[in-house]
């Protein structure tokens, strides 16, 4: 059984070898407010709408557009299978669930299942042998299938309220029913739990035992308890019919039976009651730490219960021997997964693993650079999904993780194109991809320790590569390296900054950098409100202007390297000489200021995008609002303005694609093609392609046509 606890961005699954998820506390992106905002009044940014939906593969897609007829989005190319959320491993094969697809991964071969429950999964489950999964919904649906080359639907239910599978078993709670289904056969067994009664836990074995956590009105708890082929046995336990039941596992190779529950002498606080064989008589009765800790305990395959308590973990075999082990393992979050026989792992929130055996540690590995979210598996093997939604498979003897580089996903934060058709994708995990606009499957990883980048932008000529860096270090201070790549884009040719110096003031953070037009210089910013002129072959420092009252939005240069325009969050837009490097211009802003802006051709005008995604064109001498663009009412992505100057492209929260014309303001067209939030988008050098990165770590390549 797997349950997806959403207040603490956490999963789990009480038992089989390896089967459990890890309890972690979401971690807020690093350095920006502005990275992940929720258009109002729209759903989730990861979980799409009804009409928002990602292709895979490298086919093309036909989007939904609309608009001034100008132009039309055709998506040339769809890069990516979708930030990973979830994984699980069986019989050697590895099942994926993305922010848009569900496929399994066996070695070099990756198929996908075509679950109509593919972009809305809230947990998968493979048999121990791998043969088939199941599939849950966060609506209520759940899809058995049978995989392999081939996959084939074997069952599907609507409006479940719990599921579980083991063995080559599923089981599903639907209304008074308890479904039963054999995933080889495809056969059915139906059990009615009683009119009036419901089922609030359910869990099957890897050898196929099930068990039903059943309760009705003013009754105690009953549990519904089956061999891998004998019915279902109903048997009341003598709990309190005012305990709050929480989690029910049975033991394999053992006639133990747990169930987690609350006390009720104390609300925030659980307990484990334990049954061998005789459940008419007293369990034995254990402490949690803490109420609904569900990824905090576990039950080993030889029926060996563990429990995570404090600095110990502590444990009870089927002879009642007990067992305290010391944690060793670094973070502030553990969870307990069971394995085979009597082993269990801790899994820590920093990627810590350690391993342990009857009364001993046996083994212990890192994830480096990995902050895991999800793991879940079977036998030796660990399926670790990160917060960056990168897979690792975990080989849990020799401590070895694999990453799998096809769900290498992380969430895109900028995307740049050059003169020579090149194409870069920023990430969250410190990757920027070097491809290209025409075939963008394949390219060079540069990966920057530092960490989260959020700014890429080609010189004109398409020479040389700059990369900005924005991750918190500390509360206050942020690395906010400066990178250049040459030619070749694999060493750098320079780095600058990256001291991570405490700045009391700031809140947020995203790096900036712009080349000049002749590509002599790069302007970027800094963590300390400052922006700065650098020599861009050298990365020697030319000017810093002064520090503006909030972090600095947005830049952008003049057509003839006359001025810099920056824009920062107290609301001010400065106007800079770059050759005297005096104010020569300010106005106020939109109030939170404009956090990207576009100078349009001659630089009389401009267009910026104010906090709450409305786009006006702004006057750059006197800060007057000009006019205000249609259907500019969510928030926006950095704004890319044509070569040509003709169109505007924007992304939102909802995944949507937006295209003005310029000339008109009006939208000329405008597509989904993503889940997530698209932050990033970027016109190619000839103006006939738009490419557009999402934090469902897809990149769409768009054809203008029209």
């Amino acid at each position: 059984m797997r349950r997806l606890y959403r207040d603490a961005v956490a999963w789990r699954s009480a038992s089989g070898p390896w089967r459990a998820a890890i309890l972690l506390v979401a971690i807020a992106p690093a350095c920006s407010l502005l990275a992940d905002p929720v258009e109002q009044g729209a759903d989730d940014p990861l979980s799409g709408g009804a009409d928002v939906v990602v292709p895979g593969g490298s086919e093309p897609v036909e989007p939904s557009t609309r608009g001034s007829g100008r132009v039309q989005l055709a998506a040339r190319h769809v890069v990516g299978e979708g930030r990973a959320l979830l994984a699980d491993t069986g019989g050697g094969r590895i099942v994926v669930a993305t922010t848009s697809r569900l496929l399994t991964v066996e070695g070099d071969t990756v198929v996908e299942i075509p679950s109509g429950l593919a972009g809305d999964v809230r947990s998968v489950e493979l048999t121990p042998d791998g043969s088939a999964v199941v599939v849950a919904g966060v609506g209520g649906g759940v899809e058995v299938w049978r995989v392999g080359d081939e996959p084939a639907l074997v069952a599907g239910f609507s409006d479940v309220t719990r599921e579980s599978s083991g063995g080559t078993r599923a089981a599903v709670a639907v209304g008074g029913d308890l479904q039963l289904v054999d995933t080889a056969s495809g056969a059915i067994d139906a059990f009615s739990i009683g009119e009036g009664r419901d089922i609030i836990a359910l869990d099957v074995s890897s050898g196929g035992s099930a068990v039903a956590a059943v309760v009705g009105e003013g009754e105690s708890l009953s549990v519904l308890r089956a061999g891998p082929s004998a019915e279902f046995v109903d048997t009341p336990l003598g709990l309190d019919p005012a305990v709050r039941i929480d989690t029910v596992a049975v033991a394999e190779s053992s006639d133990r039976l747990v169930v987690a529950h609350g006390r009720l002498d104390d609300p925030f606080a659980g307990q484990l009651s334990i049954w061998d064989g005789d459940t008419a008589a007293e369990p034995q009765v254990v402490d949690l730490p803490a109420a609904g800790s569900a990824s905090r305990w576990a039950v080993t395959g030889d029926g060996t219960v563990w429990w995570l308590d404090d600095t110990v973990l502590r444990s009870i075999d089927p002879a009642g021997v007990a067992v305290e082990v010391p944690v060793e393992i670094e973070g502030e979050s553990r969870a307990v997964v069971p394995g085979p026989g009597s082993r269990v792992a801790l899994v820590s929130d920093s990627g810590d693993v350690q391993v342990v055996e009857s009364t001993s540690t046996v083994g212990r590995s890192t994830l480096a650079d990995a902050d895991p979210l999800f793991v879940s598996g079977l036998g030796d093997r660990l399926a670790i999904v990160d917060l960056d939604g990168t897979v690792h498979d975990l080989d849990v003897a020799t401590g070895v993780a694999v990453r799998i580089d096809r769900f290498v996903a992380a969430p895109v934060t900028s995307v740049g194109t050059s003169a020579t058709g090149e194409l870069a994708v920023a990430a969250t995990d410190g990757t920027v991809t070097v491809t290209s606009v025409a075939d963008p499957f394949a390219g060079r990883s540069l990966l920057h320790p530092e960490g989260r980048v959020t700014a890429v932008e080609f010189s004109p000529d398409g020479g040389s590569l700059v990369t900005g860096v924005a991750q918190r270090r500390t509360g206050t201070s942020f690395d906010d390296t400066v990178s250049v790549y040459g030619q070749e884009r694999s060493d750098r040719v320079f780095s600058v900054w990256g001291e991570a110096e405490s700045n009391p003031l700031c809140t947020f953070f995203d790096s900036i950098v712009r080349y000049t037009n002749d590509g002599s210089r790069i302007i970027a910013t800094s963590h300390d409100f400052t922006a700065s002129v650098l020599d861009a072959a050298t990365g020697d420092l030319i000017h810093q202007f002064p520090a503006e009252g909030g972090t600095i939005l947005d830049v952008a240069v003049s057509e003839d390297d006359a001025q810099l325009i920056t824009s920062a969050d107290g609301g001010r837009v400065a106007i800079w000489d770059l050759d005297t490097f005096e104010l020569v211009g300010e106005f106020a802003a939109p109030p939170g200021g404009l956090w990207s802006i576009a100078l349009l051709p001659g630089g009389a005008t401009m267009i910026g995008s104010d906090l709450s995604g409305r786009l006006v064109e702004v006057d750059t001498t006197s800060g007057a609002v000009l006019r205000t663009f249609a259907s500019s009412t969510a928030r926006a992505s950095r704004l890319s303005l044509s070569t040509d100057g003709r169109f505007l492209a924007s992304g939102a929260e909802s995944g949507i694609v937006r295209v003005w014309d310029v000339a008109s303001g009006e939208l000329a067209a405008e597509a989904t093609g993503h889940v997530g939030a698209v932050p990033a988008v970027s016109f190619s050098s000839d103006s006939t392609s738009l490419v557009t990165g999402s934090v469902d770590g897809t990149v769409v390549v768009w054809d203008l046509v029209g």
